[in-house]
């Protein structure tokens, strides 16, 4: 953040901030300083173990433990700097600004997925992560690419099971499971349904992922996302911690 806001300032601003990360709230930031009027020094603390460290940690701590629900983060007017200087500016970043200010339209599945992680991770950690966090965390690069597919298209609910055939002429059959005659859904998919196979993967799974010393998750649909979420964003919970001796 402190080089956000100091010696990278300059070029987030050249770039309209396409490159950093929470834009706006660094936006908001930088209008309040520069409106200060006076000159403004940050001072990087030498450790952790002194009282004021540890009163801001705690406060960091606490922060990340409650539920955001507004966040005030209007530039003063006359303070925004707004656009990507035509000098500086190259391909990605005005492809990046552009595609930043257009609409994103929202799809009510993914909606409900990306709510449900975050209730999961909740559960997990007691942090609420964001959007942007829960899709930056499936696509670690602990993560292999067919791995991240799959939990990107389990977010975006766009495996063609169950309700997806129901309006295919001649193909409504295979939205029911022909084993237990109910819906086919990536859950009883994966967690509900004794088809051969599925219980011999979850061992194998369960073999592989204790030999990494870690303890074996308890299984949910809404944990697959977030399990990972909580590894490679909040990065506390028990769950990931490893086995002691």
């Amino acid at each position: 953040i402190i080089q956000a806001l100091t010696t990278k300032l300059s070029s987030n601003e050249d770039s309209d901030w396409a490159e950093a990360m929470d834009a706006q709230l660094l936006r908001t930031i930088t209008a309040a300083l520069q409106a200060r009027g006076t000159k403004c020094t940050f001072k990087e603390a030498d450790a952790l173990d002194n009282d004021p460290m540890k009163r801001a940690l705690a406060l960091a701590n606490q922060g990340l433990s409650e539920v955001l629900t507004h966040l005030q983060v209007e530039i003063p007017q006359g303070y925004a700097v707004k656009g990507v200087k035509l000098k500086t500016g190259t391909q990605r970043t005005f492809y990046k600004t552009i595609k930043a200010r257009k609409p994103i339209p929202q799809c009510m599945k993914t909606t409900i997925m990306l709510d449900i992680t975050r209730h999961a991770a909740w559960n997990l950690s007691r942090s609420t992560p964001t959007d942007s966090q829960i899709w930056l965390s499936v696509r670690h690069k602990e993560i292999t690419r067919t791995t991240r597919d799959f939990l990107w298209k389990c977010l975006h609910q766009a495996y063609k099971v169950g309700s997806h055939w129901r309006n295919i002429p001649n193909y409504e059959h295979y939205a029911i499971c022909p084993h237990y005659q109910v819906d086919e859904t990536m859950e009883h998919i994966l967690l509900e349904c004794n088809a051969p196979g599925r219980e011999v993967l979850w061992n194998l799974a369960q073999e592989l992922w204790e030999k990494g010393g870690c303890a074996w998750p308890e299984m949910d649909y809404s944990n697959f996302s977030a399990q990972f979420v909580v590894k490679n964003v909040v990065g506390f919970s028990d769950i990931f911690q490893r086995k002691k001796a």
